[in-house]
């Protein structure tokens, strides 16, 4: 009987991130699972143990193995009868999430690495295209397995990914020469994050009506998150900034159109949708005077020899 897992394996291979920077050690058999004392959600978590393929689960060569399966049996096997094989998990959702994670222990054997190939894909929903994230080159061209891979896929805000799947597949010019064992497929969400610090904003605290004014705009994100800000300009305009690194500064112009007193409001936002608090700017647009014989110019239009004496005057 396999046992429910709680926890997660020590990571043989950790891959962070769209941009995958990976590291790899040998397996250790004597590596226990970690007890997490923290909650975390779990979309998925698959150990082979019922019947297969599991419900939305879908492949073609890959069957159900009770032995040399690690760390321990029933496992979803590929026994190397064919060149070419898959195995594709159900969709879960997880578009209530900036970033999750993917974790599977994968072993086998091969004869020829130089002539193998083996994947790894992720889908977001039903309409995107297969992700390659497959963090060796192929052909693989050295002995791989075995390991824990747990990769780290960030979907950043509002995404769409309602339907997220993973792929694993393989192709061996010779079609006889490789077994694939995969276990204890898990995809969660244990990412702990920080919102953002409010932004400092920098700039004049007295203008101009009709003047455009510069405004910098700099936040830190305790996780070292990318962010972004809204800005509310206090004139019934709100502006959105694409994301920047954490720390760097950002300068906005705007221009008010009407007198008065303006409180700017700003604050920044990470990329797992965590906000700061607000920051708050005052600005003063002065009243704008005009010169007031201006409008004695215009009564001369009528009265062209007391336009020439104003004008006399003027200069």
């Amino acid at each position: 009987m396999k046992r429910k897992i709680v926890g997660l394996f020590f990571c043989m291979m950790l891959i962070t991130g769209m941009n995958f920077a990976s590291s790899t050690n040998s397996f250790n058999e004597k590596n226990t699972i970690t007890k997490k004392t923290h909650s975390q959600d779990y979309l998925l978590y698959e150990n082979f143990s019922g019947t297969f393929p599991p419900e939305g689960w879908s492949t073609d060569w890959w069957t159900q193995c009770n032995g040399s399966c690690r760390p321990e049996s029933p496992c979803a096997c590929f026994l190397g009868d064919h060149s070419n094989s898959y195995i594709t998990s159900k969709t879960v959702d997880a578009s209530n999430y900036g970033k999750i994670n993917l974790r599977f222990f994968l072993d086998g054997s091969y004869s020829y690495p130089q002539y193998t190939y083996i994947w790894i894909k992720i889908k977001i929903n039903e309409t995107s295209q297969w992700k390659d994230i497959t963090p060796w080159d192929n052909p693989i061209s050295e002995h791989l397995l075995p390991f824990l891979l747990d990769i780290d896929i960030v979907l950043g805000p509002d995404n769409s990914a309602d339907a997220f799947q993973f792929n694993l597949s393989s192709y061996e010019v010779y079609g006889s020469n490789i077994k694939l064992y995969l276990d204890d497929v898990l995809i969660y969400n244990s990412h702990s994050n920080n919102p953002p610090n409010p932004p400092i904003i920098e700039g004049s605290s007295k203008g101009k009506i009709g003047v455009e004014h510069e405004y910098t705009f700099n936040a830190t994100d305790p996780d070292d998150d990318p962010v972004m800000y809204i800005i509310e300009w206090a004139d019934n305009n709100t502006e959105w900034t694409e994301y920047i690194e954490s720390g760097e500064e950002i300068i906005l112009k705007h221009t008010w159109s009407d007198e008065g007193v303006y409180t700017i409001k700003a604050k920044a936002k990470d990329l797992y949708n965590e906000e700061s608090d607000w920051t708050y700017f005052e600005v003063t647009m002065p009243k704008s005077y005009n010169n007031p014989l201006w409008g004695y110019r215009g009564f001369g239009d009528r009265f062209s020899l007391l336009q020439r004496l104003i004008e006399v005057l003027i200069r």
